[in-house]
């Protein structure tokens, strides 16, 4: 007979939350993307300025995915992205931009400079969770 206890692979595991980090210096934005993706079950950390979501995302624990808007104070999101593709152990990390500015100049650099996926201001907070959730799962599988 197998042990059954916490120390058991046998035991049962708890659901594994998964992580975003968000940086965003829009409140109301902030707001309603932390509202959208915790009813898909993610854990939302957000910031609002680029130097404090640029530490988070280098500090432990490694968030499962990133979420930017281009304009920030301090280090603006193209910036944020040139920084994690750069570093050695982040630079898979998939990363949302999301803005609300000129939509295909802004996707058009985004995509450039290293993000995984844009999307365009307002958000659909369906679209937004599904799509976290396809970024995080390949990236998951692949590490």
């Amino acid at each position: 007979m197998r042990p059954k206890g916490p120390e058991s692979p046998l035991a049962p595991c708890e659901p594994v939350m998964r992580n975003v980090v968000c940086v965003e210096d829009d409140a109301n934005a902030a707001l309603q993307i932390e509202f959208s993706l915790s009813h898909f079950g993610f854990a939302i950390e957000t910031f609002a300025d680029g130097i404090t979501g640029w530490q988070r995302i280098i500090g432990p624990p490694r968030p499962d995915a990133v979420i930017l808007d281009l304009m920030l104070p301090g280090l603006d999101g193209l910036e944020i992205i040139e920084r994690v593709r750069a570093h050695p152990t982040l630079s898979g990390l998939p990363i949302l931009v999301l803005s609300g500015g000129e939509a295909a100049e802004d996707r058009s650099r985004a995509m450039a400079q290293g993000a995984s996926a844009f999307l365009e201001k307002p958000i659909d907070p369906g679209e937004l969770g599904r799509l976290i959730a396809e970024l995080i799962e390949p990236a998951k599988s692949g590490a």
